[in-house]
């Protein structure tokens, strides 16, 4: 069964590009990663790299620096809530199109 939320892939991922987009200092965070010179040769390295990137940004902008704060349920809920993101698909869908040349 392959469930959808708004054109993303889950409810988390709809979700975290809709907050990122939605303050000004996040979307442009992510249009400047989405959209950096590559440093890796293959495509799908650099959406990787990305990826962790924003996965890490996003981390630290929720937890700040002292991750051992978040206990318990809290933990267990933000963990899974945290995994079920794609990454990748929030990158992709951030990056410019590349013109076509006629």
């Amino acid at each position: 069964m392959c469930e959808t939320y708004n054109g993303y892939s889950n409810y988390q991922t709809w979700v975290t590009s809709l907050w990122l987009d939605n303050e000004p200092y996040t979307n442009e965070f992510l249009y400047k990663l989405a959209n950096r010179e590559p440093v890796h040769e293959s495509e799908i390295a650099e959406l990787v790299d990305k990826a962790d990137d924003l996965e890490g940004y996003v981390r630290d902008m929720l937890l700040g620096d002292d991750n051992a704060n978040l206990h318990g349920m809290g933990s267990d809920l933000y963990t899974h809530a945290i995994s079920a993101i794609n990454w990748r698909e929030i990158v992709s869908s951030h990056k410019e199109e590349e013109p076509v040349q006629v």
